[in-house]
């Protein structure tokens, strides 16, 4: 019977061992709990599959942002998501759907691994190899980081990574022919593509060019015919992928070269790139990296649910070593090997090595190397993620390595003990590997997981939601805490995508991380109307008609963020109506009428001005927005559609030499690279050529401050890893002395006095960082450095007093505004001074138009109104008197002591009435007996009694420096009852210190007035043009315009985006949409039929007509796509049709067919081939 069993076993061996991996590809099922799924942070799992997969056949989706958003670089995504969608269209339920599509992936690596390793070691007596090398694939801690956030697109390159190697080895070892492996792959390829993960391909492609390295080595007499297989199945493979994976190709490189310009912005932020490669790679040492760890996320992160194990624990510290030696033990070159193995291991070996500094990225000795690849090479910044793009390439290697070195250790035994070794070292493996067997992998913190109970509710709302067949847009509330912008729930749910975007294909609006800043600032602006004032009128212009009020949303609240005051006025509003409740989700529907998303509007308004300030209603009274208004933040001169008509025009005049009121922060620059003096001396050198090419002073001091942050990051990075490297802390900051000498002059060479108030700001708030940074490092056992340190603190400090400007009002008599007057013209001039100075005095206030006196009158609210002006078109310049604008004083003390010794001691005074809108100054003086650093500290207590502290000065003191000048600003929290400002004393070598801090004084900065003309050009409404739209899908909208005017404006409420067209289309072959169920808006003006989702061919079904029709497009209601259709060319128009139209949808069409018919050819000719033997 025993012989029986040991024949059968040999005889479906290899069916035998991949049993044992689809058996181990159940694991994923220990993961779940009754109820319980994968949800939230990065995981890109939808709650509705089918839904999102045939969502991802357009290029335009409308749930990815608030008006849309262009998901071409998801379109590679649809195999991914047609399994998932298959599997619940078969039946599945939400849960079962994802756990199998779990069991899918985390089996595939291992399966196709096994494939290869088959296919270099088919001796049956190669078991171990083959399963242990396949196991660790499979089982792995690279995976294990994926798995927390189930990245499937990774899985799939990981699983394509063996497939790749077995076609190389076809083509190099078993000569087979390259036309049929080239196909192979490129159909291998077209089905795992990664989906939207195309830089994680670089470990790929270092590992497929290592092999092709080793399969090329050995060639001799053979090269030239290897060389010329592999070119040969390199343009086949590369012309067979393009034309299958053109449908995603096509429509990307269309997008790309259409927004270049914003790409490049954005791709191009190679500082942050290199900030962030850095923070990735700084555990990456080759000594890490060898033992299969330095994964970023395990480090200085004390809330890892399995990291410390592995990084304490000596038991697993012993087996990050083990394995590594397996691997190399496995890598010995022995007598017996056959050539496959020898090249398989050649391979292994060199992508271990190539890969590795690759991996390492940032960090030492070859950082420097990435770094200016980062920095120079196009599109490298992709990349910035080192260790994820590159580091499955070295669990590949490791995986057969380990396999090989299991199975020769295991030799060393009596052949009735090896298998008991093996198997042995496979629950090794499984200890090792322990998070997968226990589901802690997907708890990343101590209060959230990405396992979560999604409640029933959820799912009820979605039902509602996706029973509105119209082109709804909701509005969530409460609106995400715009500090971090992360979508919180109080039953687990945790991430910057908000939910719904996992939910529905509904539209909804919400200030989300991926909203662009323009359209930020109307988002914003319609929260706070709510919030304070009640109001929708701002709503309207968003298309939005419900509102969602999340009752389980569990952000915290505190003096700078809260959301029970826009909770309670939804629900106290009389504009809105609750229709319907889920759970801790309410739907309120506007009672009043929203603007339709394509509508023509009957009144409109053409506006010039600040977003900030126009959002927050700052405004004339008399200005009247229209249904629609244009929003430019730039000169309007030379506009052409300044004449087409607006019904009234409002241009802000811009101050030249107003302090711009922002706040400063610091964004700290690379470190220079410590150990290397050429480069550094190379670098100084290159900035101080730099330096002479400035102009402007200020601009010369933006300069030597960032290469002052420079030093700084440098010293911080000395200090932490040494104490005693005061030699190099010196050298960096040899030249300050000279800089801060320098910085003085060029600040008395500043010739505006609102450019010397600006930077007298700058000079306090850097120069304070600054003596902060050298706080730390002032009381080494070097006495000569301690000394010169302690100098520079001092220079810093009497630095800040020298350019200290006070009061705002003391050096200039006007503030001087310029603005362009697009046209000749009657206008009335408004300007706004704001609460803090309005109260002054409530006559007239006086002003100069292009030198001539004028006067404005008081209104309302702040307001004062000139007469009307004729003025010409060009350029004016307005100066407005100052004596109007200077800080105002709220809280005055004369002197706080305070006695610190061992522990910090802190002093506290209290202030009240803060307005949240206002920006504050704190100005006081202190000196000290002692070197110590004192803190200030605004203390805020919320108005549900939270207290929240934020440091906001630590400046250094020196004993000896006398009496040091301070000043700091600080803008309340908009939820605050009162503020505490704290000033802490504390000292880091112990013992006693006495601070005396005097003439403390508190302001309000004054805000600037907002000076604004008004055109009083009276233009008329235009007839009322009946209009009907629907839509076709989310890329395609059908327009009809009854009676249409000459030229009128149309606008579709979606993201602006240069790929949504229009043209106009016969009017007859389209008619036949226009029908079934309807809604109206505008008082019937506008119908919108039911949505349709169908793919259209447009080209082929909706022909252009009309040549003397024009467009010309331009952004309307700060975000939509609005074009001014001019019909001068035409006559007796009744009607038009139009469709607008996303055209990216129609290149994917092309593009699609081009693929379907590669796919065709591809599958032909290798079927032909294989069927010749070619």
């Amino acid at each position: 019977m025993v012989k029986k069993v040991k024949k059968l076993t040999v005889k479906h061996l290899f069916l035998i061992e991949l049993a044992v991996i689809f058996i181990l590809g159940l694991i994923p099922l220990l993961w779940y709990r009754q109820g319980f799924l994968v949800f939230g942070h990065d995981v890109g799992y939808y709650l509705d599959p089918r839904a999102n997969f045939k969502d991802n056949f357009y290029t335009w989706s409308n749930r990815t942002s608030s008006f849309g958003s262009v998901q071409t670089i998801t379109l590679s995504s649809v195999f991914i998501y047609a399994l998932e969608a298959f599997i619940s269209f078969l039946g599945f339920g939400l849960i079962d759907t994802q756990k199998i599509i779990f069991i899918f992936w985390f089996t595939l690596p291992g399966i196709t691994m096994y494939l290869m390793l088959k296919s270099f070691n088919p001796d049956k007596r190669n078991y171990s190899t083959r399963l242990m090398g396949s196991i660790f694939y499979m089982m792995n801690h690279f995976l294990l980081q994926g798995w927390f956030i189930a990245e499937r697109t990774k899985f799939s390159i990981v699983a394509a990574l063996p497939l790749i190697i077995l076609i190389l080895k076809k083509l190099f070892l078993d000569n087979e022919s390259p036309y049929k492996n080239a196909l192979i792959l490129s159909l291998i390829i077209f089905i795992l593509n990664g989906g939207i993960a195309l830089p994680v391909w670089a470990g790929t492609f270092v590992t497929a060019f290592s092999f092709i390295l080793v399969f090329l080595a050995p060639a001799g007499k053979k090269f030239k015919g290897k060389l010329r297989n592999i070119t040969v199945f390199g343009l086949v493979f590369i012309l067979s992928s393009l034309i299958l994976n053109f449908y995603w190709i096509y429509p990307n490189l269309l997008a790309f070269r259409i927004t270049i310009g914003e790409k490049a912005t954005s791709v191009g932020m190679t500082s942050t790139a290199v900030d962030w490669a850095r923070e990735i790679s700084r555990n990456a040492s080759f000594t890490n990296i060898f033992r299969m760890q330095g994964i970023p996320d395990w480090y200085g992160n004390p809330e890892h649910p399995y990291s410390s194990v592995f990084l304490t624990k000596p038991v697993f510290v012993f087996l990050s070593v083990l394995f590594p030696i397996l691997g190399f033990i496995g890598a010995l070159k022995l007598k017996k090997d056959s050539n496959d193995e020898i090249v398989l291991k050649r391979g292994m070996l060199l992508t271990i090595f190539i890969s590795l500094p690759f991996i390492a990225g940032l960090h030492a000795p070859f950082g420097f190397i990435y770094e200016f690849l980062i920095r120079h090479f196009p599109g490298f910044t992709l990349l910035r993620s080192s260790y994820y793009k590159f580091g499955y390439a070295l669990w590949f290697s490791y995986s057969y390595l380990i396999g090989l070195g299991v199975k020769r250790v295991a030799n060393m035994w009596s052949k009735s003990l090896n298998f008991f070794f093996f198997l042995f070292l496979t629950i090794v493996v499984f200890i090792y590997n322990f998070p997968f067997f226990t589901g802690i992998l997907f708890k990343w913190s101590e209060s959230y997981s990405t396992m979560v109970k999604v409640p029933d509710y959820l799912l009820e709302a979605k039902k509602y939601i996706d029973t509105k067949y119209f082109t709804t847009r909701y509005l969530v509330t409460p609106p995400l805490d715009e500090r971090t912008y992360y979508d919180i729930y109080n039953w687990g749910y945790f991430s910057l995508a908000n939910v719904f975007n996992k939910l529905t294909r509904q539209s909804v609006v919400v200030n989300d991380a991926i909203i662009k800043p323009n359209e930020r600032h109307i988002i914003d602006a319609v929260y706070k109307d709510i919030e304070n004032r009640g109001n929708l009128e701002l709503l309207k212009y968003l298309s939005v008609d419900s509102i969602v009020v999340r009752g389980d949303y569990s952000a915290g609240q505190d003096s700078q963020y809260s959301y029970t005051g826009i909770v309670d006025s939804i629900e106290k509003s009389g504009e809105l109506k609750k229709t319907a409740f889920f759970g801790e989700w309410s739907f309120y529907d506007i009672s009043g009428e929203t603007y339709p998303l394509v509508y023509i509007p009957s009144s409109k308004s053409l506006v010039r001005a600040n977003p900030d300030e126009f959002y927050k209603g700052s405004f004339p009274p008399s200005f009247n927005m229209g249904e629609l208004f244009v929003l430019e933040d730039n000169d309007l001169v030379d506009r052409k559609d300044y004449n087409f008509g607006y019904n009234s025009n409002l241009l802000q005049a811009w101050c030249i030499d107003c302090v711009s009121g922002k706040n400063l922060s610091i964004s700290e620059p690379p470190v220079k690279k410590i150990n290397n003096r050429v480069v550094n001396y190379l670098s100084d050198k290159l900035e101080s050529l730099r330096l002479l090419r400035i102009h402007q002073a200020s601009d010369q001091i933006d300069f030597i401050f960032n290469s002052m942050l420079k030093d700084t990051q440098t010293i911080k990075l000395i200090s932490e890893k040494s104490d005693s490297n005061s030699a190099l802390i010196e050298r960096e900051i040899g030249d300050w002395e000279y800089k801060i000498n320098l910085i003085e002059d060029l600040f008395g060479q500043l010739d505006r006095w609102s450019l010397k108030r600006e930077y007298s700001e700058k000079i306090n708030y850097y120069f304070t960082f600054f003596s902060g940074r050298l706080g730390p490092i002032s009381n080494s056992k070097d006495e000569v450095f301690t000394s010169k340190v302690k100098a520079l603190i001092n220079k810093l400090n009497v630095s800040i007093s020298k350019v200290s400007i006070a009061d705002l009002s003391a050096k200039s008599e006007h503030s001087t505004y310029y603005i362009e007057i697009p046209e000749t013209g009657n206008y009335k001039i408004y300007v706004l001074f704001f609460d803090s100075v309005s109260k002054k005095s409530i006559d007239s206030r006086s002003l100069l138009v292009n030198k001539d006196f004028e006067r404005v009158s008081p209104q309302r609210k702040g307001w004062f109104e000139s007469e009307a002006l004729t003025l010409n078109s060009g350029k004016i310049d307005i100066e407005l008197e100052n004596k109007y604008i200077s800080l105002i004083p709220l809280v005055k003390v004369e002197q706080i002591d305070i006695i610190s010794s061992d522990e910090e001691v802190c002093r506290k005074m209290d202030i009240e009435d803060l307005n949240p809108d206002s920006k504050y100054q704190i100005n006081y003086d202190f000196e000290m007996s002692k070197d110590a650093t004192l803190k200030l500290v605004a203390e805020e207590l919320s108005l549900d009694e939270k207290l929240k502290s934020i440091e906001l000065m630590s400046p250094v003191g020196i004993s000896d420096g006398g009496k040091m000048s301070y000043k700091s600003s600080y803008l309340p929290g908009g939820y605050l009852k009162k503020t505490s400002l704290n000033y802490c004393l504390n000292t880091p070598d112990g013992g006693e210190v006495k601070a005396k801090v005097t003439n403390i004084v508190v302001s309000e900065e004054p805000k600037q007035p907002l000076v604004f003309f008004q055109s009083d050009k009276i233009v008329p409404s235009e007839r009322s043009a009946y209009l009907e739209f629907l839509r076709l899908n989310q890329t395609k909208y059908l327009v009809r315009v009854k009676n249409p005017a000459e030229k009128f404006l149309l606008n579709i409420n979606l993201r602006n985006d240069p790929n949504w067209v229009i043209r106009q289309v016969d009017s007859q072959n389209s008619g036949k949409y226009f029908s079934g169920e309807y809604r109206q808006f505008l008082g019937g003006r506008v119908r919108e039929y039911k949505a349709q989702d169908k793919h259209v061919l447009s080209d082929l079904i909706f022909k252009s007509i009309s040549q003397d029709v024009s467009f010309e497009k331009l952004q309307a209601n700060g975000y939509s796509n609005a074009w001014i259709v001019d019909n001068s060319g035409e006559t007796d128009i009744d009607k038009q049709t139009f469709l607008i139209e996303f055209k990216l949808q129609n290149s994917y069409y092309k593009g699609a067919i081009l693929s379907i018919v590669g796919l065709i050819v591809v599958i032909g000719l290798y079927l032909h081939l294989r069927k010749r033997q070619i």
